[in-house]
């Protein structure tokens, strides 16, 4: 009897140690840099943003836009800016702009909105996501048969903390006020709208501390509206769906967007607000706990001679979750 005594004390002492070593990972302090959205035509910003991430180890690096409004929409941009996110060390998140796509207007001045988002879907969310994200584990709302399309709307998770994208442009979420045009944005509106039930209720589930979410355009505040007529506000239901999430969840909510901001970070009750428009690289520290602190201080590099990559056994692990070369797992649909 005592061998077997022996063997339940040694399982219960294992389960202990396995569970105070989840506990403190979920607690330790980590940091990721958002890249805002700079008006140069030429790479140097953003190559030396990226170097700054590598250099300070960050956790992850969010890249907000990749295509500066005043440049070219032609495909050879795109491909070069790919060519750059994927040369990183860090992995690196795409979080869509107008800039990217609902902006975008050939020689003729016509709209290149459905060409260019179904092009940037293809190179950076399909195609070269594994290239980009690396190690990261990602979960993307194509993964629900029903949302396919939606490649771009992703998230992942670092020491207890959710962590979003949404396609959220900054020109009204890309509303047409012409009739009959708004096929894109109602879609869009649906898909958006199914995500954002998606992250809270991932977030409840795992009792998570806060959520991350970037997007574009800052959905809290309502588009100026002059003496003329002005098209109906693009932003206005995601404003009331995020308005619930925050009062249903009990944890901090940091919003991310890529518009221009003085401030650092404005909490407003357990709502926090950061604009990281025309910012190179900003790096935000985060320490968890029974409420999550975020704190902007610009990190000094260090070695990143031996910077973490997927290991053998890593990717063996990955493999046997069922995960592909993304770290991308499978979502269940849910009706929106």
């Amino acid at each position: 009897m005592r061998p077997r005594f022996v063997f339940i004390f040694l399982f219960l002492l294992s389960m202990f140690g396995a569970s105070a070593l989840q506990h403190a990972t979920a607690m330790e302090v980590f940091h990721f840099t958002v890249i805002g959205q700079h008006g140069a035509e030429d790479d140097t910003s953003l190559i030396e943003s990226l170097k700054h991430a590598d250099a300070v180890k960050a956790s992850f690096t969010v890249l907000n836009g990749v295509r500066p409004t005043q440049e070219s929409c032609q495909d050879a941009v795109y491909q070069r800016r790919s060519q750059l996110i994927a040369q990183a060390i860090t992995p690196v998140i795409v979080s869509l702009t107008a800039g990217d796509w609902s902006l975008c207007r050939n020689s003729a001045k016509r709209s290149m909105a459905q060409n260019r988002l179904g092009f940037v879907r293809e190179l950076f969310f399909e195609k070269n996501l594994a290239q980009h994200v690396r190690h990261l584990p990602v979960v993307q709302q194509s993964s629900a048969a029903m949302f396919r399309p939606y490649s771009e709307n992703m998230r992942w998770e670092v020491n207890g903390i959710l962590f979003a994208t949404m396609n959220l442009p900054s020109n009204n979420n890309h509303y047409l006020s012409a009739a009959g045009r708004n096929n894109e944005f109602e879609d869009r509106l649906i898909a958006n709208r199914h995500w954002l039930r998606r992250i809270a209720s991932h977030a409840r589930s795992r009792k998570m501390k806060a959520i991350v979410l970037f997007v574009d355009a800052n959905p809290m505040i309502a588009p100026a509206r002059g003496k003329q007529k002005t098209p109906r506000d693009g932003y206005r239901e995601m404003r009331r769906q995020l308005s619930l999430l925050t009062t249903q969840f009990s944890g901090r909510v940091l919003i991310v967007h890529g518009q221009r901001s003085a401030s650092g970070i404005v909490w407003r009750r357990n709502v926090g607000m950061l604009g990281v428009g025309g910012k190179k690289g900003l790096d935000v520290t985060v320490k968890p706990g029974k409420t999550v602190q975020f704190s902007l201080v610009r990190l000094k590099p260090v070695d990143v001679a031996e910077a973490p990559r997927e290991t053998q056994a890593e990717a063996a692990g990955r493999d046997a979750a069922g995960q592909d070369a993304t770290g991308t797992t499978s979502d269940i649909p849910v009706k929106p």
